[in-house]
């Protein structure tokens, strides 16, 4: 999205749904699998969202929930990777929103060209 590129966002997301489908259920039993199913289901609403938006303001609309949702699953099942939280304050008409992403330069996926390096980060995963 920082490309602003509908076309882009939507197979990256579809390679992300792909992703999520792999995910091993049996790792995850009992009460931690309908918490799983829960943080499932909002994982792909927004990522399929992502995949069908036919231009970026759409596709960006549904980042904030898909990386809020995300960074919540991955601390909750206690999952470590290597990434960054990031914010831009000025997103959503200056509501902010968070992003995840794998490098701790800012480039800002919901202002893209027009503010790329605005926000910080806020958390390294």
């Amino acid at each position: 999205m920082i490309e602003s590129d509908a076309q882009t966002a939507s197979k990256e997301a579809i390679t992300l749904l792909k992703a999520i489908e792999n995910v091993d259920m049996t790792l995850v039993k009992g009460e931690a699998h309908k918490v799983w199913m829960a943080d499932l289901n909002v994982l792909q609403s927004a990522t399929e969202h992502i995949s069908q938006a036919v231009n970026v303001e759409k596709a960006r609309d549904m980042l904030s929930p898909l990386s809020d949702q995300l960074f919540h699953t991955l601390k909750k099942f206690q999952v470590e990777v290597d990434g960054y939280r990031q914010y831009c304050p000025m997103a959503f008409d200056n509501e902010g929103a968070y992003w995840l992403s794998n490098s701790e330069e800012i480039l800002n996926p919901y202002f893209g060209d027009a503010m790329l390096t605005c926000g910080n980060v806020e958390e390294e995963l």
